[in-house]
């Protein structure tokens, strides 16, 4: 396998490449709520640093990992400012009103 991926110039995917692209798609992930645009940048990435892809089920828990993150980062960023009082009040938009089944948010 190493001689084929030599010939060819390419390198595995390794446990530091799996870091790397991580770090690449957060910002990506940040943008974007669509898994597609985030494997059509790890895939351009790899292919850009020739680095054989891994296989697409562990492509999709990487994409899928990095949304996570991304999405717990932007809720972060929105949240971190807020006040004690401006996130009750936030929280209060979500609660049901008395007489249907929908938020005041709805």
């Amino acid at each position: 396998m190493q001689e084929l991926l030599g010939r060819l110039g390419v390198v595995q995917f390794t446990r530091p490449l799996y870091r790397a692209l991580v770090e690449f798609l957060l910002p990506v992930a940040m943008r974007t709520t669509h898994g597609i645009v985030l494997a059509q940048a790890a895939v351009d990435e790899l292919r850009r640093h020739r680095v054989l892809p891994p296989p697409v089920a562990a492509l999709e828990k990487l994409c899928a990992a990095v949304a996570t993150r991304a999405q717990r980062e932007v809720f972060r960023l929105l949240t971190a400012p807020l006040t004690a009082e401006q996130r009750t009040s936030l929280d209060e938009l979500l609660s049901l009103l008395p007489d249907r089944p929908v938020s005041k948010l709805a």
